[in-house]
Order: structure tokens, then C-alpha cells, then sequence
């Protein structure tokens, strides 16, 4: 069996034996031209409960179909568990390996590759180039694109929302605003790690970034109950108020949502 010799699987015997058997099955299956890693799997910044991340580029669609028609049948490794990702997106199967590798393999051809860029992307072997183009051709991962408008805008949707769950929280219906309640949540993660110089927020490994105390915040996940939600609305009014000044003070924003409005807002959220 070919060694592939994976850096970030080096010090993780199970997974190091996972991928080098998936990608010799790959390597040796009829139609393949490349494999290339992602996620930590690329990015070296793996532990024992790591996923491993694998895309296999096929040389056209005849290929690829009879490997995916086969998936249930392929002689990796053992396994103990499988299913077809298609909530996901197509030709995308999760695999549990023994004794417990979670290994997210999707097959591509050249038309669907992705074209959004990676945190980490490893090519192992490309046999006509067409993967190292590709790969040259993504964005950068963290290239931010926030504008003035991008903030405005979501100032505005925040209030929106805050009275949007005050009403409901106000007709009785906890566990509604419960449930919606990553949707306001949202923003103010945005915002805490845009400060930071980061344009997406990630809930991966949150607890080991140097932000973590500003959000892990057991008031920002309400229990379905008019004290637990009421707390978290206050406790989000706060780190909104907050964010906004910051926000406010570093790029000379004038906002939309008026004063008035939000004092209104925060009002009737007091009022619960």
C-alpha cells in the first residue's frame, strides 16, 4: 500500500491508517485523476476527533457515476457506520471508519468543484493539473468583503429581530423564540470576531480563540421560558449596544436604525 505520508495524520496512527487506505482505493479506482484534502485534514490542526476531509476529481461524469453507484460496496476499511450526504450537497458520502474516523468524502468533476476558498487545502496527487488550477483560482478564505452598508444593514436587522422575539416571547411562545434564536445570535457573532480581523465566525473550537469569554455565554441560549429568553434579550441589547459603539468609532458609521427606535425596543423587552 502507497504511503502517502499526510503531515497532519502523522502523530494519529487510526487516522493516518484511514487515509492512506481511502486514498489508495481512490488511487487506484479507474476514472480517478486527483485527490485533495481540506478542513484541518490540510490544515494541520488535527486531534484524535478530527474529521478527515477528502475530494476526488474524476475525469467526467460516466467515472465518477459508477464509483458513486458502487459507494455502498467500496473495500476501504471497516466501518460502522455510512450515509449519503445530499442534504449537503450531490456524490457526497460520510463514512465512519473503525474505531471512530469520521471521513466526509465527495466525489467532483472539473464542472463542480467548489469555488469558494478553504481554510486549509492540501493536493496529494493531480494527474492533469486541473486541480492545482482550480485551486489557485479560489478566493482567499478570509478575505473580508464587510462594507459600511454590510453593518448598517445588519443593525437594522437586529432590531427587527429583537422586537420580532419580544412579540412572540410577549404572545407566549418560548419555545418558537427559543428555537430562533441563533438567527439574532448570529449578528452579534459576526460582529465580535470582525473586530478581530476575522469576515466569518466559526462555532468550531470556539472555546480555544481568544474571544471565547465575549460569546460563550450561557444567557445567548435560552431555555423555552419567559425568564431564561428575557435574560438573553437583555443580555444581547447589551453586546449589541456594545458592538454597535466599537463598530461605531472605528469605521465612522451613521446608522439607520434611530435612537428613538431602539429605545422603544429595549422598552417593551423590559417590559416582559
Amino acid at each position: 500500500m502507497k504511503d502517502f505520508n499526510i503531515k497532519s495524520t502523522v502523530n494519529l496512527k487510526d487516522h493516518d491508517d484511514v487515509i492512506n487506505k481511502v486514498l489508495n482505493f481512490f488511487y487506484s479506482t479507474p476514472g480517478v485523476n486527483g485527490c485533495f484534502l481540506t478542513g484541518s485534514t490540510a490544515a494541520g490542526k488535527m486531534d484524535e476527533d478530527s474529521d478527515l476531509d477528502i475530494g476526488v476529481l474524476f475525469e467526467h461524469a460516466r467515472s465518477r457515476d459508477g464509483c458513486w453507484q458502487m459507494r455502498k460496496n467500496w473495500a476501504i476499511s471497516p466501518w460502522f457506520h455510512r450515509f449519503d450526504a445530499d442534504h449537503i450537497k450531490p456524490y457526497f458520502i460520510i463514512y465512519f471508519f473503525e474505531p471512530k474516523i469520521k471521513t466526509d468524502i465527495n466525489l467532483y468533476v472539473e464542472d463542480d468543484l467548489p469555488q469558494y476558498g478553504y481554510q486549509g487545502l492540501e493536493v496529494v496527487w493531480d494527474r492533469d493539473g486541473v486541480i492545482k488550477k482550480w485551486s489557485e483560482s479560489l478566493p482567499e478564505a478570509d478575505k473580508s468583503t464587510i462594507t459600511k452598508d454590510s453593518y448598517i444593514h445588519e443593525d437594522e436587522q437586529f432590531w427587527a429581530w429583537m422586537f420580532y422575539l419580544y412579540s412572540h416571547t410577549h404572545r407566549g411562545e418560548y419555545y418558537n423564540c427559543a428555537s430562533e434564536f441563533s438567527m439574532i445570535r448570529d449578528i452579534v457573532e459576526k460582529w465580535t470576531v470582525r473586530l478581530r480581523g476575522y469576515s466569518t465566525f466559526s462555532s468550531r473550537r470556539l472555546e480555544l480563540q481568544e474571544y471565547s469569554n465575549q460569546l460563550v455565554k450561557i444567557e445567548l441560549f435560552p431555555q423555552p421560558t419567559l425568564e431564561s429568553i428575557k435574560k438573553a434579550l437583555q443580555k444581547l441589547v447589551e453586546m449589541q449596544l456594545k458592538l454597535r459603539q466599537d463598530i461605531e468609532d472605528k469605521f465612522k458609521i451613521t446608522w439607520n436604525t434611530t435612537d428613538r427606535a431602539i429605545e422603544k425596543i429595549i422598552k417593551f423587552v423590559e417590559s416582559l
